[in-house]
């Protein structure tokens, strides 16, 4: 943590470094000075940088204990949160009240304890950004042992209606959380876990023997990563890529029989291609479909563009 620069990221993503939230707030204090009526010698007690960072702090802080953040839609970034709904459950709330309240007369310093604790939690992700569903992540536990607590106590009540209320809502969310999860997001998502990338592995398995060389951009995401899973290539052989890349046509690329990875510039991609002795395949991003004259396109399962295709069957 300390000795191999994870520290950087940090340095670099918190409140106080991110360069659009410093212009903010300094266009903001000069904006203000400038049509205030206090003095001047007045006017930088209420409005500096100290009182507009804690601010942003404190807004990010309190967004996280936000319904939208726990209960409706969560950060909204299908990496962290596929199904793009909240945090916990909606009827999570009605338990977690329950919970604290009937456990505070019996179990008031561990309620106490896991107050402190859910407060404490948002803390980093304040610094850093937004809620953020890995680093609020350290919320959960109390969260979920309170709801337990509260769910516990519903089921000691032994009130029927009410306990078969409290399922009833928990089955419908959960029917509707599958729902998105296995049918929706799939689809709509598939490009935040590098789906084009699994494409073009398939259309590489497919087309090995038909080729002389497959050229594999990487501007499709992760193809670096996912060629050689999908094609289950020996990893002292990813390792001896990794260090020591072939050269192509003076283009350094990694080299898996005769599939190749790794960046040709846009201009050059038709002339790299033409070099080439025998027939060529060139698979790329969506994007590379721009610079390239004759070209084919491979659609994802969300029905947008992922791929971009070049063939080159004749031989030098």
């Amino acid at each position: 943590t300390f000795l191999a620069g994870s520290e950087n990221r940090f340095i670099n993503i918190n409140i106080f470094s991110q360069s659009s939230i410093k212009n903010s707030i300094e266009q903001k204090i000069n904006f203000e000075r400038q049509i205030t009526k206090l003095p001047r010698s007045l006017a930088k007690y209420f409005h500096n940088k100290p009182i507009e960072y804690t601010k942003v702090f404190i807004e990010n802080y309190l967004q996280n204990f936000s319904i939208d953040f726990l209960i409706l839609h969560g950060d909204r970034n299908p990496r962290h949160n596929m199904a793009t709904m909240g945090e916990i459950y909606f009827v999570e709330l009605i338990l977690i009240f329950i919970g604290l309240v009937t456990f505070w007369n019996k179990e008031r310093r561990v309620v106490l304890f896991l107050v402190f604790w859910l407060l404490l939690a948002p803390i980093p992700t304040a610094i850093v950004d937004t809620p953020h569903a890995l680093r609020s992540a350290f919320m959960l536990p109390p969260l979920i042992l309170l709801s337990a607590a509260g769910l516990a106590t519903v089921f000691n009540y032994k009130n029927k209606l009410f306990t078969g209320l409290i399922l009833l809502v928990f089955i419908i969310q959960f029917i509707f959380l599958i729902q998105k999860l296995y049918f929706l997001a799939p689809k709509e998502y598939s490009s935040f876990w590098s789906y084009p990338a699994k494409i073009a592995s398939e259309i590489v398995e497919d087309n090995k023997d038909r080729y002389n060389y497959i050229i594999l951009s990487d501007r499709i995401d992760n193809i670096e990563y996912a060629y050689p899973v999908y094609a289950k290539i020996d990893p002292k052989t990813i390792i001896a890529q990794n260090q020591n890349r072939t050269l192509l046509n003076s283009i350094s690329l990694k080299k898996f029989g005769n599939v190749y990875i790794g960046y040709i510039p846009d201009k050059k991609i038709e002339e790299f291609i033409g070099l080439l002795r025998g027939s060529v395949l060139y698979i790329g991003s969506a994007d590379d479909q721009k610079s390239l004259s004759k070209s084919e396109s491979v659609y994802g399962p969300d029905g947008l563009k992922a791929l971009t295709l070049v063939r080159k069957n004749s031989t030098l």
